[in-house]
């Protein structure tokens, strides 16, 4: 699990990363990606009502997206600020093209090698 120090919960971070963040996305998954000054990288995770008007399936995916990123954290350059969406799909949204999505993603923003 992500400590609270990795996790970016203040409104305003969120506004600032998705105007001046780069944006990168692979399958289901974007990134906005803004350099940080603190010294480690943060996440937060943003799902919209567009992926599901159920507060229940939006928490869910949240969870899911939380412990892949964990998983991720340790291969990780510090420095960073990440909010991480996912699109909307039809179906149930499997672990396995989570995984795959996140890790391409984070390849294509150069956050892991």
């Amino acid at each position: 699990m992500l400590s609270l120090e990795n996790r970016i919960t203040k409104n305003k971070d969120f506004e600032e990363v998705h105007k001046k963040g780069d944006f990168f996305s692979f399958g289901m998954i974007f990134l906005k990606i803004k350099k940080n000054k603190l010294g480690y990288t943060r996440f937060g995770i943003s799902i919209g009502l567009k992926f599901s008007k159920k507060a229940t399936k939006r928490n869910k995916i949240k969870r899911k997206l939380r412990l892949i990123l964990a998983k991720e954290f340790p291969k990780m350059k510090k420095g960073f600020d990440i909010v991480v969406g996912i699109k909307k799909k039809d179906g149930l949204l499997n672990n396995q093209e989570l995984t795959r999505d996140i890790e391409k993603s984070l390849k294509l923003g150069r956050v892991i090698n």
